[in-house]
């Protein structure tokens, strides 16, 4: 059975239990580019990014507006050919990998959502379609599994409900749910916390931390810097389709670019505690 979003796939809830830094000592590049030129409507959007991505690590894309986050994620993801330059993804070319191989590796959350006639249960079920044999249904365990990261994002009592009855922040946690149904180990999110409140966005930043811990890889665009500061663990700062510092939070502050990238007076960051509650 082929998937509708063949771009959008993910990691059993139960199974959580630049210039580029080179990747922390014992930790493994699960997304590395080299030398990528890529772009759209015939203007080069991304000017020769080579950096890493590191495994057991959440990190942040931050940026001003058309610097070029959006389109560095899409490009890993597969859906923008790099005019120039390889993308890796567990020592594999994502260039060379079909829809369905990519979906394995790879789970993309696009920044628009959109809201098809289906019901939140079918949209989650379709994270497990990269993982089936062709023609084979959903067997008990793919339920299970399912209905494991409706749990984890709070989309159980919706799962009978339309997507496009759903609020933004709902629908933003059935997509996440999606991803968490699929087990892929490389996650790419385009701004996942928009539309959410306060408590709901770190609600779903406890989610990715727990992934990432895991050994997943987790690349998060965020528009909140502040956010990003606090919680991820590593960030990589983009400015006119390059990469301007990357590191840890306080490493990327230290650098003094933050202010003039952004422009505007960014505080030292305070490490976030809380607790889900859940």
């Amino acid at each position: 059975m082929n998937c509708p979003w063949a771009w959008c796939c993910p990691s059993s809830a139960r199974r959580f239990s630049s210039s580029c830094s080179s990747t922390a000592k014992g930790a493994t590049a699960m997304i590395r580019f080299e030398h990528i030129c890529a772009g759209y409507d015939g203007v080069e959007r991304l000017h020769d990014i080579s950096c890493e991505v590191p495994a057991g690590k959440l990190t942040a894309l931050i940026g001003p507006n058309g610097s070029g986050k959006s389109t560095l994620l899409k490009t890993a993801a597969g859906i923008i050919r790099p005019d120039r330059g390889t993308i890796t993804a567990e020592g594999r070319d994502i260039a060379a990998l079909d829809h369905r191989e990519r979906a394995r590796i790879l789970a993309y959350m696009p920044q628009s959502r959109p809201a098809p006639e289906m019901t939140v249960d079918r949209l989650v079920a379709h994270g497990r379609y990269p993982r089936l044999k062709w023609g084979r249904s959903l067997t008990p365990a793919d339920r299970e599994i399912i209905r494991e990261a409706m749990v984890r994002t709070d989309t159980l009592s919706l799962r009978d409900i339309r997507l496009d009855k759903l609020s933004g922040g709902e629908r933003q946690r059935a997509y996440l749910a999606m991803m968490l149904a699929q087990q892929a180990p490389v996650m790419l999110l385009d701004e996942p916390a928009a539309h959410l409140d306060l408590r709901a966005q770190y609600d779903m930043i406890a989610i990715l931390k727990e992934l990432a811990q895991a050994g997943r890889t987790v690349l998060v665009v965020m528009h909140d810097i502040v956010l990003a500061l606090e919680n991820c663990d590593h960030v990589l700062l983009m400015d006119h389709g390059r990469i301007a510092a990357s590191g840890a939070p306080d490493q990327v502050y230290d650098t003094g670019l933050l202010a003039p990238v952004f422009g505007i007076r960014i505080d030292h960051p305070t490490p976030a505690t809380y607790h889900t509650g859940r």
